[in-house]
């Protein structure tokens, strides 16, 4: 790498801010990947968008250093440039304005834009840049499904079916379905089906690892969820609305808790407005809870988010069953005036 590329990379270098795990507090940038080895290709694209460069050097795939299929994704995002570098400049302008850029790690939607490279998969999505958006953009890209598993730890559990009959059907339609399909009705007949599973079967489902490892872990998600525009995205696509009295130790008083929405992909309005303030804030943006009358008689209140976007004021509301996602905080007063 030159000398040249190194400094560049250590322009975007900023006095950390102090984060706490569950605080919500606003953190900063990553430094740019300054190592080797460098793909050549970042050198040529640097003469060309130094700022995509420098974003690419932040993702948290790049920070460790570049691997074999790290680099070959790189090259697949430098040919499509190279295929439409006009076209390519303006999505990815669109790409940089998502989030803070003086705050958040990295740009979440190149991130997307890189799994997908990572993935093999830009060659057939040329009209992903010709037509961009960025939910179509999430939609190929952030893959929410469990991880898959081996199918030999998917074959030993159908093997601890004691029915012959239906052990035989399971291995049928796992030849057909796949183990993934199949997963899904063990997960289901397990609690259905009563004294079918053998003890070392039902132990051995229990401890089966199905998180998807892209989205396990609560600071990474956080990090990634750094705009009001990825954090709708993800609560629309991941949380159901659940009631306050089925949420265990929530007396319907306290604040909500972000870990446990993000751990169980559920939340009544308090708690999923917890998780929403506390992904905002750590984006930088001024969000808070705030407490309206319930459109439901029978509850004392309804939590709501309100933030500072772009200098105006917005409220995300996507803590009841059917989600409001992001109005005007004008707007949202018009349509509730009777609940402020």
């Amino acid at each position: 790498m030159t000398v040249k590329i190194i400094r560049f990379f250590l322009w975007s270098c900023l006095i950390p801010l102090s984060f706490a795990f569950f605080s919500g507090c606003a953190t900063s940038p990553n430094i740019p990947f300054a190592g080797r080895p460098c793909p050549a290709t970042l050198e040529e694209l640097d003469q060309r968008n130094p700022l995509l460069v420098k974003e690419l050097g932040k993702l948290p795939e790049i920070q460790d250093g570049i691997l074999e299929s790290e680099k070959i994704a790189l090259e697949r995002i430098s040919d499509l440039y190279d295929s439409n570098p006009k076209r390519f400049n303006q999505v990815f302008n669109e790409m940089y304005k998502i989030g803070i850029p003086e705050v958040r790690k990295y740009c979440s939607p190149l991130q997307a834009l890189f799994w997908l490279a990572e993935d093999g998969v830009l060659e057939s999505e040329t009209d992903l840049i010709n037509r961009y958006s960025l939910d179509i953009l999430l939609i190929k890209a952030w893959d929410f499904s469990p991880a898959e598993i081996p199918d030999q730890q998917i074959l030993e559990i159908i093997n601890g079916i004691k029915d012959t009959d239906i052990k035989e059907q399971y291995i049928e339609d796992w030849k057909t379905l796949g183990s993934a399909k199949i997963l899904k009705f063990l997960l289901i007949d397990i609690k259905r089906i009563k004294n079918v599973f053998s003890k070392d079967a039902i132990k051995k489902i229990k401890n089966l690892n199905t998180e998807n490892p892209k989205w396990s872990d609560f600071e990474t998600v956080k990090e990634r969820l750094n705009a009001p525009e990825l954090v709708d995205y993800y609560e629309r696509k991941r949380f159901s609305y659940v009631y306050w009295w089925t949420i265990p130790g929530y007396n319907g008083k306290h604040s909500g808790d972000p870990y446990w929405v993000f751990k169980y992909n559920k939340g009544d309005c308090l708690y999923t407005t917890s998780f929403t303030v506390s992904c905002l804030k750590g984006g930088g943006y001024k969000a808070w809870e705030m407490r309206i009358r319930s459109y439901n008689p029978a509850f004392n209140y309804h939590a709501i988010c309100v933030f500072y976007w772009d200098g105006k004021k917005y409220v995300m509301d996507n803590g009841k069953p059917l989600k409001a996602g992001i109005v005007s905080y004008e707007e949202y007063k018009k349509m509730h005036s009777t609940r402020f």
